[in-house]
């Protein structure tokens, strides 16, 4: 069974005015078999899987989890910070900062990695830069979405 967005809603009655009002979180989970035990009768859902933005849709892989590219670049030594900007044609950039004295074959190593943690469904840029740029709330965004030339992450 496939995960679906969620909606939650107000917990307090001084924030609901006239009936409930529901907030559409990007939050994915999976609805579980049976009602829950509460007494209610309502029906159960699974643990959150992420987040819908979260994702990184790979043709032939369905979604991938970011947490499984950001865990596999942080295992690279020579990386001392990375983002990862997916494009509108799906392929992949990856801008890392090496740490002094690491060489090219630290780029190559990211490249391998990303390209396996993809298996090789889409291209994957890896550029060397001097610096990686925070967003314009203060945040640096380890990975980007450019799916509707909005970047989320």
């Amino acid at each position: 069974t496939a995960s679906h967005r969620t909606l939650r809603p107000t917990m307090s009655r001084l924030k609901k005015p006239k009936g409930l009002i529901r907030y559409a979180t990007e939050d994915r989970a999976m609805r579980l078999e049976g009602r829950c035990g509460c007494g209610r009768g309502l029906e159960r859902l699974g643990p959150a899987e992420g987040r819908t933005v979260d994702y990184l849709p790979i043709p032939g892989l369905g979604r991938v989890s970011p947490y499984e590219l950001t865990t596999a670049l942080s295992t690279h030594a020579a990386v001392s910070q990375f983002k990862i900007i997916q494009r509108r044609n799906q392929s992949l950039e990856v801008l890392v900062v090496l740490r002094p004295g690491a060489d090219g074959q630290a780029l190559a190593a990211v490249r391998q990695t990303m390209v396996r943690c993809v298996r090789g469904q889409v291209p994957v840029v890896v550029r060397q830069v001097d610096s990686i740029a925070k967003d314009a709330s203060g945040k640096h965004r380890a990975v980007e979405l450019n799916q509707t030339g909005a970047a989320v992450g």
